[in-house]
This record gives C-alpha cells, sequence and structure tokens, in this order.
C-alpha cells in the first residue's frame, strides 16, 4: 500500500499508512512535507518519545511549529497561527530537556508564563 501511495503522491495516505505502521517520525516528516503541521504535532504529541528519535522529524517540528511562532519578542499568540497554542503548550511540556543552567531556567520559565496568561 504504502508503493501505491507513493507512486500516486498521496503523501497524506501515506503519512496515514506509517502511522499505522508505528513509523512515527517518517509519518511526522510526510505531514510536514504535505503542509498538515497539526497532524504533524497532534502525532508527535502522541508518541514524543519515538518521534524525538527521529532528528529530523523533530527538527521539522521545531521548525514548522516553534520556531515560526515563538520569539522573545512575542508577547501573545498570533490569532492568524494555525497551530492553537495549547498544543504547542503541550509540546514545551513534554519535551524532556537536559539539565538546565539558572539562566536558561529562567528563560525557559518565561516561555511558559506567556503560555499561561
Amino acid at each position: 500500500m504504502i508503493e501505491f501511495a507513493v507512486e500516486h503522491d498521496l503523501g497524506s495516505t501515506r503519512a496515514v499508512l506509517l502511522d499505522r505502521q508505528h513509523k512515527y517520525g517518517e509519518a511526522v516528516k510526510q505531514y510536514l512535507d504535505e503542509d498538515q503541521v497539526s497532524e504533524a504535532l497532534d502525532l508527535t504529541l502522541e508518541h514524543i518519545d519515538e518521534v524525538m528519535r527521529d532528528v529530523d522529524a523533530f527538527n521539522g517540528i521545531v521548525e514548522k511549529c516553534l520556531w515560526r511562532y515563538l520569539s522573545f519578542g512575542c508577547r501573545v499568540w498570533p490569532e492568524s497561527a494555525s497551530i492553537p497554542v495549547d498544543k504547542v503548550d503541550a509540546l514545551l511540556r513534554w519535551t524532556p530537556g537536559p539539565d538546565v543552567n539558572d539562566r536558561d531556567e529562567r528563560r525557559v520559565c518565561y516561555l511558559q508564563s506567556l503560555f499561561a496568561e
């Protein structure tokens, strides 16, 4: 079935098939290739550990979801954002972080405070 989806350029169908085969990183990348960022983020939140193991998939999520909308210059979530703030908040909360120093911890707390408003 995957071959059929690739042959007929059915990217969204391929993403669903990859998801069913538990190839979550590949499915996330396929959703992102199809500009279905919300679906990619949903799948990432459901299977965060597996998606984080696929560096390209997780980098894609960071670029399409976090980098696009998060900035230290932003004060409120843009109304035109195609991704709901609660999904990004969930991603930030579920993403395990390395040990951080005090300065970095303050930055993370500041980011999280933006979502609490």
